[in-house]
């Protein structure tokens, strides 16, 4: 029997949201064969949901994205100066 292994993470990238949310969102559509189902919604903050059979396969799918999250944040602050917060 398989079980299924789901992780919600949400993102706050103060005002630059929409562009993480980009910048990270496009990566999903050209890896269709991934092992884990990744959805991601914005709102006040970014919400990614991985969904996968198998922990490892969640745990590489995690990996990978908070890695794209943070080299997105850190190459638009980089370009652009801190992000400001409400």
């Amino acid at each position: 029997m398989t079980s299924r292994f789901r992780a919600r993470i949400s993102v706050d990238a103060g005002d630059r949201n929409a562009a993480v949310f980009e910048s990270i969102s496009v990566d999903n559509s050209y890896y269709p064969e991934n092992p884990s189902k990744t959805t991601m919604s914005i709102s006040d903050v970014i919400t990614i949901d991985v969904q996968s059979d198998q922990l490892s396969h969640l745990r590489a799918g995690l990996n990978s994205l908070l890695r794209l999250v943070q080299a997105s944040a850190e190459s638009i602050e980089s370009a652009a100066g801190p992000a400001k917060r409400d």
